[in-house]
């Protein structure tokens, strides 16, 4: 799948967040990665801050390869409560238009001005 500008865009935020440092493992990495709890074939929550963190590549392929623990895994750290707010906003039916990704780009690539300004978190989108 391709990565658009939006989606580098959100992805920077989410790693500058987490100042690079694994939500699984704990190690910080140069090169950490974006990892969304439910994939960005679902443009419904692709740029929504709740469904991504950020992974070292390790611990992002065990995410992937491991699904039935790495939902578990998913559950036990952030609750039932974000596991149960992120299946209802998959399944809604609000489409995101190829349109709409200048707008998330731009706004993603404000909040992360922002941060490195001083702004401790980012603004999600959705």
């Amino acid at each position: 799948m391709k990565i658009s500008p939006a989606d580098k865009a959100f992805a920077d935020c989410v790693k500058y967040e987490a100042k690079n440092i694994c939500a699984r493992c704990g190690v910080q990495r140069e090169r950490a990665e974006c990892s969304h709890i439910h994939g960005r074939r679902h443009r419904t929550i692709r740029w929504c801050k709740d469904n991504a963190i950020c992974k070292c590549h390790t611990c992002h392929r065990w995410w992937h390869e491991n699904p039935t623990e790495s939902g578990e895994w998913f559950k036990e750290k952030y609750g039932e409560e974000r596991v149960n707010i992120l299946l209802i906003k998959k399944n809604m039916r609000q489409k995101v238009s190829k349109i709409e990704e200048k707008e998330i780009a731009k706004h993603y690539r404000q909040q992360l001005k922002l941060m490195k300004e001083g702004q401790e978190t980012f603004e999600s989108w959705q």
